[in-house]
């Protein structure tokens, strides 16, 4: 049995760095198309000047390289697109692999237009998981062929188990042979996995007592009281669920699971339950038993006889399966660690290193089994996965080929560095959102104002000029405007009016208790008054609350619509407020100037451009818990045009101030934010 031995302690240190999280990001190069794994890691609050609090997030700023001005981000397939009026950016061109041969690193062709979403190493050779619907390609020297035959759907996850090679994805038949999102290859050809699974995202396997063991969501196609388990068992015939008592925090918080001496061993963020959060434990009869006194497990890998584990501030221990030991890096910086891999006598690390304070950031680091060192002519970018084979390392992800590339008014962050999307757009784009899995700009294009991203141009929608902004609210895009019609739709032809004519100008769109709502500032009666806030009531627009001001934005939390501008409710006026289906409430407080922006964060609300005379704010935006403010320090101030979550991560962007150093937006984890867990 494993016993706890010499425990790690989750400190201040480690709790402020628990940062980071893993996303899929898919990068965009003249049509061509691949996937991968990266983190957004945070640094500290203590390292930026300005007052702090307990509790208070931990801000991180990014954005540098840009020539002019950055009016627009949005997420894309969980990546970052911004857009603006600069004309140049330290771009990078992006590759697809590359290989190790002990000297030099070696980049693969790679010219076909597919999505690279997950990659293995099968009997020697590289291969890989592939989008849309090619399915498997390994290798072959000098060439990628398919493996097996192809797939109907998309491969996102590869492992070797028992000299075969499992892969899962979303499809229903791969190499021929009839397989729901899960199958394995034997060397000669695919089989299905039972049942298969339904809707899944596989983290991680291992071979425990010679059964697969799987970890992350996992659609069983068995009745489960949460519908998707989190650790699974494949005996050979079929599968079953063995996460009793074991809750994840979201999808992709069941990182790792290993088989060490006997012991099967699980890593991640999860709670035994009643509710106790943990980052590792072992199987222990029909139950889970916690291991350590990790908050985080980022990976477990087996290294000469002894465990190596990577926890969430990216600290590492060494474990003989009774004590934990802690494994300096002995280098000058870690940012951060993907993966690990082990290789002849040592082992191999992709992430961020820097050896030296004046060395520059390199994405390998090997362990020789006495220190670490950073592998010499490493590619120079953000690394999704590294395997090895006899003599080589092979590293999937995005090694650099060639820097400087200009950027014309649109970018595409990567995780660690801005990009060109294709060729840009002549004009500044001023607003951005993903619809239907394209991004969709508005600029300026011949007689359109709005286009869309087809992977190699933009395509224009419609005869529309007259754009202010675009939402995307359910499966249909909105288009807000000024005039007569200010909301109208997209038919997937043309714009077409929303309503009875409004004249006015609109600002946000929000579905509420089942019905439209448009704020802004409207002319409606007979006379015309002004309006804030109006509701679409069958085909006609009905206004709601008092007659003076406008609303600049509208975000949902519980059971309220927020409001954030400048309005007027119960004769007296706000920046910010809400209304529950029936009446509107105004917080009280006297206002330094309009509120622009309001974004629901959890049970947060988050809005930015206003802030209360009577309270020391020091920060450049501010947070309602649903009944009081709670202020937001860490050295954060300027000013807030938007606020994004993406993922678990709240993205500021605007003209932003941490101690000494500026940026377009700023990143913190909305699990730190105050109120939150």
């Amino acid at each position: 049995m494993i016993a706890s031995g010499c425990e790690p302690k989750k400190d201040d240190t480690v709790q402020s760095e628990l940062q980071r999280r893993r996303i899929h990001i898919r990068f965009i190069e003249a049509g061509a198309y691949f996937c991968m794994a990266t983190a957004l890691s945070l640094s500290a609050c203590q390292e930026a000047t300005g007052p702090t609090s307990s509790g208070a997030p931990d801000w991180s700023l990014f954005g540098s390289g840009f020539n002019g001005r950055v009016n627009t981000i949005a997420s894309y397939d969980n990546g970052l697109a911004a857009g603006g009026n600069f004309t140049r950016i330290n771009a990078v061109h992006a590759g697809f692999a590359c290989s190790w041969d002990g000297e030099t690193w070696t980049p693969f062709p790679w010219s076909e237009d597919f999505e690279a979403e997950a990659s293995a190493v099968y009997q020697d050779r590289p291969v890989i998981g592939l989008g849309d619907a090619p399915g498997v390609k390994q290798w072959m020297t000098d060439r990628w062929e398919p493996l097996g035959g192809g797939a109907d759907g998309s491969v996102h996850f590869l492992g070797v188990w028992q000299d075969k090679l499992i892969a899962a994805g979303y499809f229903t038949e791969i190499g021929g042979v009839a397989a729901e999102n899960v199958a394995m290859f034997d060397g000669n050809s695919w089989h299905p996995m039972g049942q298969g699974m339904g809707f899944s995202l596989v983290q991680d396997i291992t071979d425990h007592d010679g059964d697969l063991i799987v970890v992350g969501k996992l659609t069983l196609n068995v009745n489960h009281p949460r519908g998707a388990a989190t650790i699974a068992r494949w005996d050979g015939k079929r599968w079953s669920a063995i996460d009793e008592g074991v809750v994840a925090s979201s999808d992709f918080d069941m990182e790792a699971v290993h088989s060490f001496n006997g012991e099967l061993l699980i890593g991640g963020t999860f709670r035994l339950e009643p509710q106790v959060w943990i980052g590792l434990a072992r199987r222990e009869g029909d139950t889970w038993v916690e291991v350590g006194d990790f908050s985080r497990t980022e990976a477990i890998v087996e290294y000469q006889d002894r465990l190596v584990i990577l926890d969430g501030s990216e600290s590492l221990f060494s474990f003989d399966g009774t004590a934990f030991s802690p494994m300096p890096w002995g280098l000058h910086k870690v940012y951060r660690v993907d993966e690990f891999a082990v290789h002849k006598d040592g082992l191999v690390a992709i992430g961020a290193f820097r050896s030296t304070p004046d060395a520059p950031q390199v994405d390998v680091a090997r362990f020789d089994g006495t220190s670490w060192n950073v592998m010499p002519e490493g590619p120079d970018g953000y690394l999704s996965s590294v395997d090895s084979s006899s003599d080589q390392i092979f590293v999937f992800g995005r090694d650099i080929l060639v820097g400087g590339e200009e950027a014309r008014n649109l970018a595409f962050w990567d995780g660690q560095r801005w990009e060109a999307l294709g060729t840009g757009t002549e004009r500044p784009i001023h607003s951005l959102v993903e619809f239907n899995g394209s991004l969709v700009a508005r600029s300026y294009w011949d007689q359109s104002s709005v286009a869309s991203w087809d992977g190699l141009n933009w395509v224009p929608m419609g005869s529309e000029v007259g754009a202010r902004t675009l939402k995307v609210l359910g499966d249909d895009l909105y288009l807000l405007t000024s005039g007569e019609t200010p909301v109208r739709r997209w038919n997937g032809a043309e714009w077409e009016q929303v309503g009875s004519p409004v004249r006015g100008l609109a600002w946000d769109l929000e579905i509420f208790q089942g019905q439209l709502y448009a704020g802004g500032l409207f002319q409606m009666g007979d006379p015309l008054v002004p309006r804030h806030l109006i509701r679409l009531e069958g085909e006609t627009w009905t206004a709601l609350g008092d007659t003076g001001g406008r609303v600049a934005s509208m975000t949902l939390s519980g059971d309220r619509l927020y409001l954030a501008g400048y309005f007027e409710v119960d004769g007296e006026y706000t920046a910010f407020g809400y209304f529950d289906g029936a009446s509107f409430t105004g917080p009280a407080g006297h206002w330094s100037s309009d509120a622009h922006i309001a974004r629901s964060v959890g049970d947060l609300v988050l809005i930015s451009g206003a802030t209360r005379n009577e309270y020391p704010w020091t920060g450049a935006f501010s947070i309602w818990n649903g009944s009081g403010w709670e202020a937001t320090h860490c050295g954060i101030e300027g000013r807030v045009e938007d606020i994004h979550l993406i993922d678990d991560t709240v993205v500021l962007l605007g003209s932003v101030r941490s101690g000494e150093d500026f940026g377009f937006a700023a990143t913190a984890r909305a699990a730190s934010m105050p109120g939150s867990r």
